[in-house]
């Protein structure tokens, strides 16, 4: 097991000091931005985010959440979405880099804390490096196949779909199944150059499918262990799933193996303060969240999103 650090073992930089706040970012992958516990505005956190990025290199302003990805999230503010959608309280966010069951991935993240829950809650690191070192069989097998991605749309003319990855007529903006799966079919932000595919599911629901790729220059970039029918607290069809490109399942020793060096790659367990923010390279770290009592009002921001073949 990795040696647990505290937010103040993360590098910091103080609010404005964005050339410090880029060094961090670029060298270690990951920055502590403190505001001395003063909230910060909505707009302030997407500047703080944007100058950290761009002070280490990387020209680009916050982009859309919602549209590319297959779980909309609402706003808490405007241009910040809620990191809690798509997953309760009580349970917690299993390992990921933000929205990396795309084939354009998002190159940074940040998230900001306006109220802390009454009880747990902590942001989670996870080097994504160490997960490749640990597991060289599986890796190989991840590049030679790539990750297959599924989720479940439901129908809004059936009512029979309240999951936050919606309906089909609202991801493609069209009443018509046969204009929806010939927009899926261009789909590249999701699928890249193959897109991706739209057919009937179970229960009147339709079933999304794409296959983008999991590794890059030594990093691990995944959402396995958050998509898996077994990890599903919805009544009914599970939302989400992965398997190999080919078809195959991850065998439960694959999530297993996964699962243990994923955990074993846990280096940062970070309970933000109201104002703290914290940058993230997301492509060198994963991310999750542990389970919380009470309201906890945490937000978040993306940069552009990139095909994944390269470190800066």
């Amino acid at each position: 097991m990795a040696m647990l650090c505290t937010a103040s073992a993360l590098p910091h930089a103080a609010r404005g000091d964005a050339e410090a706040a880029g060094w961090a970012l670029k060298n270690y992958g990951a920055v502590l931005i403190k505001t001395t516990g003063q909230v910060v505005s909505a707009d302030e956190f997407k500047q703080l985010a944007v100058a950290a990025w761009q002070a280490a290199g990387h020209p680009s302003s916050t982009q859309e959440y919602n549209g590319p990805g297959s779980v909309n999230r609402a706003e808490i503010y405007e241009g910040v979405y809620d990191v809690n959608a798509g997953r309760t309280n009580t349970m917690p966010v299993p390992p990921h880099s933000e929205q990396s069951y795309l084939f354009l991935v998002p190159r940074f993240v940040a998230f900001s804390c306006w109220e802390q829950a009454k009880s747990g809650g902590h942001l989670e690191l996870f080097d994504n490096a160490k997960i490749v070192q640990a597991l060289p069989d599986f890796t190989a097998k991840l590049r030679a196949y790539n990750v297959t991605y599924q989720r479940v749309l439901g129908d809004r003319t059936k009512g029979n779909w309240s999951y936050a990855t919606g309906h089909w007529q609202t991801k493609y903006g069209t009443s018509s199944f046969a204009e929806a799966q010939k927009k899926a079919a261009e789909d590249t932000i999701l699928g890249g150059p193959a897109g991706s595919t739209l057919k009937p599911h179970l229960q009147d629901t339709a079933l999304m499918e794409w296959t983008v790729p999991a590794v890059s220059d030594g990093y691990m970039l995944n959402a396995i262990l958050d998509n898996q029918r077994s990890f599903n607290e919805n009544d009914g069809l599970a939302p989400f799933h992965s398997q190999f490109g080919n078809g195959e399942e991850f065998s439960s020793k694959d999530l297993e193996a996964l699962r243990r060096s994923t955990q074993e790659a846990l280096t940062h367990q970070i309970l933000m303060e109201p104002g703290d923010v914290v940058v993230l390279d997301n492509w060198r770290w994963a991310h999750g969240r542990q389970p919380y009592e009470g309201k906890r009002v945490h937000g978040s921001v993306i940069s552009d999103r990139r095909p994944v073949h390269g470190i800066f």
